[in-house]
């Protein structure tokens, strides 16, 4: 019971502080409307599934991938993620083993980090990992100086919605699971950024007509791309590879190339995905 209190202080503390420490921070492109949809530790249903759902809509997303976890009954093949990249959507980082990073120590991430970067390398050579969702949500405030040295963007769980002025250091990240109320959340926070504009990032793991406590049912995640194309948001291209960003001189990784520009021209480096639809004409995340 102490050893769960103290826990949940750190998180929370984590929380507060985070915000506060080592911001990497750039502007987002004004007047333009953007959603992006992430899947963490996804299984096999959001590699499946969930791809056939997001690209039925004509839009793209960022699957977090951590490479430790390949093996398992429900668990992505090697064969699911080179499906993915090829057909446009983003692969980032979620650590090799789903590390704790609020807990584990400096070296103990680096190892693991390596491990991740190592496996997917033998798997797609010459197409690294840019982008890094923090598992569990959970982080020492001092690790976004530390990683934003070896990644281009990296994502918390902490909601919200992005407007004028983001962290790359500490993306927000807004639930979109079918219990719980979230998907509501996610359709209001869509409203909002229909009105004022500015990029909103949805992250969910499975997909299921009977989805975990942590996953979407496809028609709620159907729901909310319709919703997105209806306020104006393009989906079309809403990987963190193409960070809808103008980046400050000093914000960019000194290992990491600038990002394109944001919108559907960025996409050309993807591998030869297939034609697609535009969702609108505003811009994409």
């Amino acid at each position: 019971m102490l050893r769960r209190l103290i826990d949940s202080a750190l998180f929370h503390g984590s929380r507060w502080v985070a915000p506060r420490v080592s911001p990497r921070l750039a502007r987002l492109a004004p007047g333009r409307r953007w959603v992006s949809i992430c899947f963490d530790d996804f299984p096999r249903s959001a590699a499946r599934l969930g791809a056939e759902v997001v690209e039925a809509q004509g839009a793209r997303a960022t699957y977090y991938v951590a490479m430790g976890l390949i093996g398992g009954e429900d668990s992505f093949t090697r064969d699911d993620l080179l499906r993915l990249s090829a057909r446009g959507h983003e692969v980032g980082c979620h650590s090799y083993s789903h590390l704790d990073l609020l807990t584990a120590r400096t070296r103990t991430i680096e190892t693991d980090l390596a491990l991740n970067a190592a496996a997917w390398a033998s798997l797609a050579p010459g197409k690294p990992l840019r982008h890094f969702a923090y598992p569990y949500g959970r982080l020492r405030p001092s690790q976004k100086a530390r990683l934003g040295q070896r990644f281009l963007s990296m994502r918390s769980i902490f909601p919200g919605l992005h407007r004028d002025r983001v962290d790359l250091n500490l993306l927000h990240g807004n639930k979109l699971y079918s219990e719980g109320g979230h998907v509501d959340r996610a359709l209001r926070l869509i409203d909002q950024l229909a009105g004022g504009g500015g990029w909103l990032i949805l992250f969910t793991h499975d997909v299921s007509d009977h989805p975990t406590r942590f996953g979407v049912t496809p028609r709620d995640l159907e729901r909310v791309l319709r919703a997105s194309a209806s306020a104006g948001a393009e989906t079309e291209v809403p990987r963190m590879r193409d960070v809808p960003v103008t980046f400050r001189a000093t914000s960019r990784p000194a290992s990491a190339p600038a990002p394109r520009p944001a919108g559907p021209a960025a996409s050309a480096g993807a591998s030869a995905p297939p034609p697609r639809r535009r969702v609108s004409a505003a811009g994409a995340g």
